[in-house]
């Protein structure tokens, strides 16, 4: 009897925890999944140089560095039926060309994580996803040809 009552009490909190699992990735999916209309979408190249020197007396040192910052800022359209930014960098987001797309969007990959509250479901746009890719025809996304480079 005590054993009964052991096994069928152990097997409802097992699937209470399989069932509470499988809910947390829905919600990403609700947020995250499925195709994002874009609205605008740009490349923003920003360079930030920094510098540092000092000096004591007769010696002193003096070091100066440069970093380039290419980022990619789009509006896409979220499951709330609102636009958002988003911005991220270049080498998190790929273009894939296609000819039968109507009008340009975007598909989101993410890393799931097991708890949210409803106030960060935002959140999950910037810190959650780790890949984009575009989806868009050939005439949207024309190639830039320097004409310098051509010989």
């Amino acid at each position: 009897m005590k054993k009964t009552l052991f096994i069928s009490i152990l097997s409802c909190l097992l699937i209470t925890l399989i069932s509470c699992q499988n809910e947390k990735p829905n919600v990403q999916q609700k947020v995250l999944g499925g195709k994002h209309i874009l609205r605008k979408f740009n490349v923003k190249t920003t360079t930030t140089t920094s510098s540092s020197g000092s000096f004591f007396l007769v010696v002193g040192g003096y070091s100066s560095s440069t970093r380039e910052e290419c980022m990619v800022r789009f509006y896409f359209l979220n499951y709330k039926g609102e636009y958002q930014l988003m911005e991220k960098y270049l080498t998190d987001v790929n273009i894939k060309i296609d000819s039968t797309v109507k009008q340009p969007y975007a598909k989101f990959y993410w890393t799931p994580r097991l708890r949210y509250d409803v106030s960060e479901y935002n959140s999950m746009y910037n810190y959650d996803v780790t890949r984009v890719v575009i989806y868009c025809k050939d005439e949207d996304f024309q190639p830039e040809i320097n004409i310098n480079d051509l010989k």
